[in-house]
């Protein structure tokens, strides 16, 4: 049986967070848009690589919550 208050405290580790990349297309297009960048979805992609493919970010995070689209 998994331990959830293990699994729990993991994720709350010192020194470490959650990283919320759960932007919908919408908010992730029109947050984008804001800076004037067009956001397809491959700039949409590239957005979101840039905090998950960040140097050393498994020091700093613990998890990461996504928005899964299904279209």
């Amino acid at each position: 049986m998994t331990d959830l208050v293990a699994i729990a405290r993991s994720l709350f580790a010192e020194g470490k967070g959650i990283l919320a990349e759960d932007e919908s297309v919408h908010s992730a297009t029109a947050h984008l848009a804001l800076h004037g960048i067009s956001a397809g979805t491959e700039m949409r992609r590239q957005y979101r690589d840039l905090f998950i493919g960040a140097d050393d970010v498994e020091m700093y995070l613990s998890g990461v919550i996504l928005f899964l689209f299904r279209s």
